[in-house]
């Protein structure tokens, strides 16, 4: 059922006026003691305005009698019978405004003043005076326009079935409003949107039908054309400024539904009715990271060069379309978002995955984003760089993957160690050729390289010395009172440690320290005989030569 629009005119007709205790009943509307109690109802107005018609037959309702409202159309299918006549359809809200003119066979007011003063004559007077009060505010273009529900229907049913003929004829000559809707709130233009009538369309925007018009489901006739596919009619209502008019929201759930389905002609006729492309969901997360993600190259590339998507719109954890594909090893997207120079996450995310993966030795995760342009010296907060968490993890595959895509195995971190200081601390000998072979060095000056071999030397760390040894650290670097690890271990006893260093790292064993003393004089004053006897058969001599 159609609502009506409020109307004062009506409103005037239909509402009973109470008159002021003072004042006497003046119009057919108020209540009169000749008619017990009742009040007048339009429908006698109107039977008066029919009687009217013929001169002489023009009364109101006898004392006493009732008249109620006309009586209403019967419903179609009911028998008809000789008693009652059958019912018209109902009338507009000015319908009935029409029988006004008939109000010319009334006598004129002022002729018929003093010729007649009964009460039935006088009722009719005051009946003539108010509605041609009436008449007088209700124009005639109110009356032409009133809207005809049948009418309504008839001319929403041409637009859906594609009858423009009879269109063009109800909005042309018949002056119907193209603008009318249905229950649902539907209008003619979204109707032949869904339908994919662009004759239609085209009339009833020459008509000046509102494109962004919307039914109850908020739905306008542009976005009925995109789901329904009608490309032509997408154009047209876009050149006649029609909207969407959906939210972000709305916007990001179509669009990554279209990328997940790989609809891409719904996903471009979306774009080319002026969809927001770069609406995110509640992650953030784009369509355009959806389709990086799903591998789906066909949307990428409609998103980026018809839709003109943001490359470096970052999801709710900084993540951009690239950071996707590279995730789901898509080689075809990655190349692609590249060429397009499109930008990564933030550089320490980045750094931080790429860390993580050398400490856990993730080979291929390493190759992957090394092809794809990531610095393989990137460090963190320590300046530690990847090379170093794969040697103190042990894996030399991504020591290898890492070595050959150019990692500097000489960087120090925030205590001085590095890469090969690394691998001889943790005894990796095959490590520690590896790197010595990429042109891996301790970095150690001499001090430094006389305490790290002192040390190991008073704490008999024999491995370790050797690793050193083969690292190429300098055997006979002596500390601030110039004694070398020879001396140390010469004095601590520790034969196995003299041995290494002599036979493996061909020390010194004449070298002396502040006090002139050398090695085999420490092993003598400790009475380190083992030592002593080792030292002597190596060729050094009691004194010094």
């Amino acid at each position: 059922m159609v609502e009506e629009t409020f109307n004062p005119v009506r409103r005037l007709l239909f509402t009973r006026v109470q008159p002021s205790p003072q004042q006497s009943p003046r119009t057919p509307f108020d209540r009169s003691p000749d008619t017990h109690g009742k009040d007048i109802s339009s429908g006698e107005i109107l039977a008066t305005l029919r009687r009217s018609e013929s001169p002489g037959k023009a009364s109101l309702p006898s004392k006493g009698s009732v008249s109620g409202p006309m009586t209403p159309p019967k419903p179609p299918g009911l028998a008809k019978t000789d008693s009652t006549p059958p019912a018209p359809k109902s009338p507009g809200p000015f319908s009935f405004i029409k029988k006004l003119d008939s109000l010319q066979s009334f006598p004129s007011l002022e002729t018929s003043q003093g010729q007649d003063t009964s009460p039935t004559s006088m009722k009719e007077k005051d009946t003539q005076s108010h509605l041609l009060k009436v008449r007088q505010l209700v124009t005639p273009e109110m009356i032409a326009n009133e809207p005809d529900q049948d009418q309504t229907e008839a001319f929403l049913a041409a637009a859906e079935r594609g009858e423009s003929a009879k269109v063009r004829r109800m909005l042309q000559h018949e002056g119907h409003s193209p603008d009318c809707c249905n229950y649902e709130g539907r209008t003619a233009l979204i109707l032949a949107a869904m339908h994919g009538h662009r004759d239609i369309a085209l009339a009833l925007l020459g008509s000046g039908a509102d494109p962004n018009a919307q039914d109850k489901e908020g739905a306008t006739a542009l976005l009925k054309a995109v789901k329904c596919g009608h490309d032509s009619i997408v154009s047209l209502l876009r050149s006649c400024g029609a909207e969407l008019e959906v939210t972000t929201a709305e916007a990001s759930t179509q669009l990554c539904t279209c990328v997940f389905d790989c609809n891409v002609p719904l996903l471009r006729r979306y774009i080319k009715a002026g969809i927001l492309v770069n609406a995110g969901n509640f992650d953030s997360r784009t369509a355009l990271h959806l389709a990086a993600a799903e591998a789906n190259l066909a949307a990428v590339r409609v998103l980026v060069e018809e839709g003109k998507a943001d490359l470096a719109v970052q999801d709710r954890w900084g993540a951009t379309p690239l950071d996707e594909a590279m995730r789901a090893g898509s080689r075809a997207v990655m190349d692609y978002l590249q060429g397009l120079n499109a930008p990564t996450q933030k550089d320490d995310d980045r750094t931080v995955e790429f860390l993580y993966a050398a400490s856990r030795g993730d080979t291929a995760k390493l190759r992957h984003m090394i092809q794809y342009g990531f610095d393989v010296n990137k460090a963190d907060y320590d300046n530690r760089t990847a090379l170093m968490l794969a040697i103190v993890g042990g894996h030399s595959a991504a020591v290898n993957t890492l070595l050959g895509a150019g990692a500097d195995a000489n960087i120090q971190d925030n205590v001085g160690s590095n890469a090969l200081v690394e691998a001889c601390r943790r005894g990796n000998e095959s490590l520690i050729r590896l790197l010595v072979d990429n042109g891996a060095k301790l970095g150690f000056d001499e001090i430094k390289s006389a305490s790290e071999l002192c040390t190991a030397a008073a704490q008999g760390k024999v491995d370790l010395i050797r690793h050193y040894i083969k690292a190429g650290i300098n055997v006979n670097a002596a500390d601030y009172d110039k004694r070398t690890a020879l001396h140390i271990a010469a004095a601590d006893g520790c034969l196995e440690a003299v041995r290494v260093l002599i036979e493996e790292g061909h020390a010194d064993f004449e070298v002396r320290d502040r006090w002139a003393l050398d090695p085999l004089d420490e092993a003598m004053r400790e009475r380190r005989e083992p030592v002593v006897k080792l030292l002597q058969q190596s060729g050094a001599l009691i004194g010094g030569g």
